[in-house]
């Protein structure tokens, strides 16, 4: 097997990250000297962190790694923030809703069964 110099196992690295771990590492960085491949950049899940090294260690080329990827969680309040967020938009889209749906009902019970209808799907 051909040793690769260092700019193409920093490319490949690199590459094959972005291609195999299905989330983005924030500030990825492969550095390479001498084949040895240094990882640094952060994620918010320990596996991500584990596979990102799995996949530079079977890189040809690659004679050592040291993997400085930091996990660093979603806090708990940013996620409230962001369901919050959500949940707002989705109550302000089915009020609008509410407020826009038009048209006739034949009967007296089919207005009954409409009127739930978009009660229920605005909760």
């Amino acid at each position: 097997m051909t040793r690769l110099n260092d700019e193409l196992i920093s490319r490949h690295g690199v590459n094959s990250i972005r291609k195999y771990v299905p989330i983005v590492i924030n500030g990825l960085k492969v550095i390479v000297q001498a084949g040895h491949v240094t990882l640094q950049g952060r994620v918010s899940l320990a596996f991500l962190r584990a596979r990102a090294e799995k996949i530079v260690r079977e890189l040809p080329g690659v004679t050592g790694l040291t993997n400085q990827i930091v996990v660093t969680p979603v806090s708990a309040a940013s996620t409230e923030s962001s369901f919050s967020a959500f949940a707002h938009t989705r109550s302000a889209t089915a009020s609008t809703l509410l407020r826009s749906t038009t048209g006739t009902v034949a009967s007296g019970s089919s207005r009954s069964l409409a009127t739930a209808t978009i009660r229920a799907s605005s909760r």
